[in-house]
């Protein structure tokens, strides 16, 4: 990450700062007790005041999950061992993952890789598909020890990921797109091309999304997807079902769109790090193009 880019980032820590220099007096002052005590505490406060956000929100992602990674961001400067509390809120669903190949849907949230996080605890090897590297001192951040394969989009990204699902791998990746990323109220999609993927390869299919709890507690919800047996059945369905499973889960009604980014977005170059590209996919598949919009996880 290059100097300007660090400086932005600081910046806007520095913000938010300063719009709740009350929390910050507090942590400062109760630095000796235990962090996950105090992120409690903290959470609360922040929670409570429903302090103003950045502007230009253009994915549209809930504003508790906002203010959450801006005070995880914060709170790690004065306690670089901390870890957010991550949960399941259905233990038994790891068992499912481990038993059959498996994709998990998700999309932007600033929080996802709580759910890479939460397969690691688990035992489980993931591998996530992005448009950007994933950020590993980020990924640290959620005490991930073993770090996911990370598949970059790329004219292979479907061989990889196939590859990957053979080898044992959990496959996650966001599937939401934004065409127009100056505009706070641009249409967001959720890009089939993932579903299409998941019935070439007969893997099972599931949805997650971040749940931010009263304590500051990540809870990771992870479902089966309806109709994950009827492999002929219409991906545009799937990604309805998808968009009804979000909005379900959050505080708001999503506007998310069925949509495919190949029609807004041409391809980007990339390739796969922390592994080797393998086996090639026996039938055509979907354009790694279509799969996600750049990747800005956590």
């Amino acid at each position: 990450m290059n100097t300007r880019k660090n400086l932005k980032i600081d910046l806007k820590d520095l913000r938010f700062l300063v719009r709740n220099l009350g929390i910050f007096a507090f942590l400062v002052r109760n630095h000796s007790k235990p962090a996950d005590v105090l992120f409690k505490v903290a959470w609360k406060k922040l929670d409570r005041s429903g302090s103003a956000l950045a502007a230009n929100n253009f994915r549209q992602i809930p504003a508790r999950n906002i203010q959450h990674r801006k005070l995880r961001q914060v709170f790690k400067h004065l306690f670089p061992g901390f870890s957010p509390e991550i949960t399941l809120s259905d233990p038994s669903i790891i068992n499912e993952l481990r038993s059959r190949q498996s994709i998990i849907a998700m999309i932007h949230t600033q929080g996802e890789y709580a759910i890479l996080a939460a397969l690691d605890r688990a035992g489980l090897r993931s591998a996530m598909i992005t448009a950007s590297p994933i950020n590993n001192t980020r990924l640290a951040n959620y005490g991930v020890r073993n770090a996911p394969l990370n598949i970059l989009r790329t004219s292979s990204t479907f061989v990889e990921a196939r590859a990957a699902l053979r080898d044992g791998y959990t496959l996650v990746c966001d599937v939401d797109y934004v065409p127009d990323k100056k505009s706070a109220n641009a249409d967001r999609y959720i890009s089939t091309p993932l579903f299409d993927f998941q019935r070439l390869v007969r893997a099972d299919l599931y949805f997650a999304h971040i749940r931010i709890g009263e304590e500051g507690e990540m809870e990771c919800v992870v479902e089966r997807a309806p109709g994950n047996d009827n492999l002929n059945g219409s991906v545009a369905l799937t990604a309805a079902q998808f968009i009804e499973f979000i909005d379900k889960l959050q505080d708001k009604p999503s506007k998310l769109k069925v949509g495919d980014w190949s029609t807004h977005m041409g391809p980007k170059s990339g390739s796969r790090q922390h592994g080797q590209a393998s086996a090639s996919v026996s039938k055509k598949a979907p354009s790694a193009s279509t799969i996600q919009s750049r990747g800005e996880h956590d």
